[in-house]
């Protein structure tokens, strides 16, 4: 059964600094006032309202407050959820894809974010027949005002792309924890592996063997994080047949082993 396509949502205001985290999922955050200094991956920003910021499955984020107060909403939107229901590569690759050269901040004057976040709280809040279906049409809105505002700003490839690359994609993120190769992966589409990999990397901005490596990840940690799981059985479940591979993999990833992950301080 799907999740929901809401996780959370909230309207807030705050003067603390938030701490490095990630969401297994999507988040998309509307800065209303303030500003603050946003780290998000190797990547920082500083930001003022109004902006929007797209933050990936695979990205820990953290927030410093430079001017308070900081008002803002924030959704977290379930991965497989979103993409099913939007259901265009070009809409939602400010979530997925990350070339080189990609900003994950958009500035967003004169667009309506505000009221169709608030839209999209109160359903969250009450939800009512169809709730995902709405929720859907409302971050549809949203991406397309934004694509229309700032179409280069969407990372997605000027020349025109096999639509297997993008099932390839998709196929990764729903069978990351089964054996993967790319010889395989391009069999199974009837592709040349040497297009497969050269291509995906220019869509996604990672080799097919990073993105198989990050989605495994980025399940371990939600796992390390949300179960008393051993980390031997969180690498059974995430993909890797060796734990030791698994522990080598990930402290390379995050600079953390898992058992350090695990704990409060270790994030």
């Amino acid at each position: 059964m799907s999740k929901l396509l809401v996780q959370e949502c909230r309207h807030q205001r705050s003067e603390n600094s938030f701490q490095l985290h990630f969401h297994n999922d999507y988040e998309l955050l509307y800065v209303c006032s303030g500003e603050v200094r946003m780290r998000i991956g190797n990547d920082s920003y500083a930001i003022c309202g109004p902006s929007l910021v797209f933050i990936s499955r695979f990205e820990e984020h953290a927030i410093e407050i430079l001017r308070a107060p900081y008002e803002r909403y924030y959704a977290i939107f379930c991965a497989e959820t979103a993409d099913r229901l939007i259901g265009d590569a070009r809409l939602m690759s400010v979530f997925k894809n990350r070339p080189s050269g990609f900003r994950h901040c958009f500035p967003c004057e004169g667009l309506p974010a505000a009221g169709l976040l608030e839209r999209l709280l109160e359903e969250y809040v009450r939800p009512g027949p169809y709730a995902d279906e709405y929720g859907a049409c409302l971050l549809r809105e949203l991406l397309i005002l934004t694509y229309r505002q700032d179409p280069g700003r969407f990372p997605f490839p000027e020349q025109a792309v096999r639509r297997e690359i993008y099932e390839v994609q998709r196929y990764i993120e729903a069978h990351y924890a089964e054996p993967l190769q790319v010889a395989g992966l391009a069999a199974r589409f009837y592709i040349d592996p040497s297009y497969l990999s050269h291509r995906f990397k220019e869509v996604t901005g990672y080799s097919p063997k990073q993105y198989i490596m990050l989605n495994r990840l980025s399940r371990a940690r939600e796992l390390l994080i949300s179960t008393p799981l051993p980390v031997g059985e969180v690498a059974v479940q995430t993909g890797f047949s060796d734990v030791n591979n698994f522990i080598r993999s990930f402290k390379r990833e995050t600079g953390l082993t898992p058992a350090q992950y695990r704990r409060p301080q270790g994030r």
